[in-house]
């Protein structure tokens, strides 16, 4: 589960959360995103409620330093935006290790994609690729194809 103030989407997060879409929870599930906006830190505990979730299984994205330590002190697992990651392209990263930390999924994923002919090594021509390797290792998803 992700929580994050809607502020911190300004600068660059849509393109973060279109991956962050994509990932699956340790148990299989979606990734649940949701978000809280000017959540007091007294009311934490019930915005978690609302939205079925515990402290300990929810990720806090902000800028904010108060309000970092102040979902830190309510359980919340926090990524400083500027401080523990440059900008919003480093949290598909974070979150990944957070729901996968040994890649076994990770793996399993590219395995398959690799099997059945749709994912893209840099440079390649894989017209039936879902997915391409970029140069920096990063792993995208095709959107869309021209026919």
């Amino acid at each position: 589960m992700l929580v994050d103030r809607v502020d911190t989407l300004v600068e660059g997060g849509a393109p973060a959360l279109a991956v962050l879409a994509e990932l699956d929870t340790a148990d299989g599930e979606p990734l649940r995103v949701e978000f809280v906006g000017d959540t007091p830190p007294a009311t934490f505990d019930s915005a978690l409620a609302d939205v079925g979730a515990a402290a300990a299984e929810t990720l806090a994205i902000t800028s904010d330093a108060e309000r970092a330590a102040e979902s830190r002190a309510a359980g919340l697992q926090v990524v400083r935006l500027g401080v523990d990651v440059p900008d919003w392209s480093g949290i598909p990263a974070v979150v990944a290790r957070l729901v996968d930390p040994d890649g076994v999924e990770e793996a399993t994923f590219l395995r398959s994609l690799r099997a059945h002919g749709q994912l893209a090594e840099p440079g390649a021509d894989a017209p039936a690729a879902t997915h391409r390797v970029e140069e920096d290792g990063r792993i995208t998803r095709e959107r869309f194809r021209s026919i």
